[in-house]
């Protein structure tokens, strides 16, 4: 078992080798998240990227939920910007001033 080496090393040294680990494991899953929501590399390293996440333990719907919301704000933003919609408080004004002149 692990007791020869807990008493060569002591458990100090091994919970200090566990936070380093762990802390390692957090900067790859920050990176990997990154990743997926830049969609870094293409469709192959997001798939990838998503893949690792789910070994380390993270929850796949978790990830779907970001990386749809993440896009769909993305893609509306683009869209605002390529084809503005009309102020409908503005519009609906205009309407009902134009058709309150038909009377």
């Amino acid at each position: 078992g692990a007791r020869p080496i807990l008493v060569k090393y002591g458990s100090s040294s091994l919970s200090s080798l566990a936070r380093e680990v762990e802390a390692r494991a957090n900067e790859l899953r920050a990176r990997l998240h990154e990743g997926v929501q830049k969609d870094g590399g293409g469709r192959a390293h997001v798939k990838e990227y998503i893949e690792l996440l789910i070994q380390l333990g993270e929850d796949p719907q978790q990830i779907q939920e970001e990386y749809l919301s993440k896009h769909k704000s993305a893609l509306l933003s683009d869209l605002k910007h390529r084809h503005p919609l009309p102020d409908l408080d503005v519009t609906a004004r205009a309407n009902k001033n134009h058709n309150d002149g038909d009377d």
